[in-house]
């Protein structure tokens, strides 16, 4: 663990210390990764604020756990809010993976499939004159490009 304090110049002006801690988090004690968490704590040492990195994984398991596609594939419906947590768990996801060099291989399966499963399933509502067709498109060119933003 290392811990970082940056006290204010002065107090009158802003009466808060900011204190910078990160936790090894790697695999091996060897790997020197880092969980990084910034506190604002006031004179009295109480914590007032505190920021810290998103839940490692808790995008991968969003994305396992997300109903769009089965709901697109099985009940034909348009899930925007399950669509929309999908979205912005490729973007944790793609924050996580930075510098990454090995992906979990169920992970990586569903992330392959994600935009073609949406574009098989826009051809099929455009070949019944679904007016859904354009939307699911849409939603599979992002998906696309978050895929690939994660794999960057």
């Amino acid at each position: 663990m290392k811990i970082e304090y940056f006290l204010p110049g002065d107090s009158s002006t802003f009466p808060y210390s900011i204190v910078h801690t990160q936790i090894q988090d790697g695999v091996t004690d060897t790997q020197a990764t880092y969980r990084d968490v910034w506190a604002l704590v006031d004179g009295l040492g109480r914590v007032r604020v505190s920021l810290e990195e998103a839940d490692p994984g808790a995008g991968k398991e969003a994305i396992l756990q997300n109903k769009f596609i089965t709901r697109l594939r099985m009940e034909l419906v348009v899930d925007l809010e399950e669509y929309g947590k999908v979205c912005e768990a490729l973007r944790s996801l793609a924050r996580e993976w930075r510098g990454v060099t090995t992906i979990d291989k169920s992970t990586m399966q569903e992330l392959y499939v994600l935009a073609s499963i949406t574009a098989n399933m826009s051809q099929t509502f455009r070949e019944h004159n679904d007016a859904r067709a354009d939307e699911v498109m849409e939603c599979s060119i992002e998906l696309d490009a978050l895929v690939l933003e994660c794999l960057a």
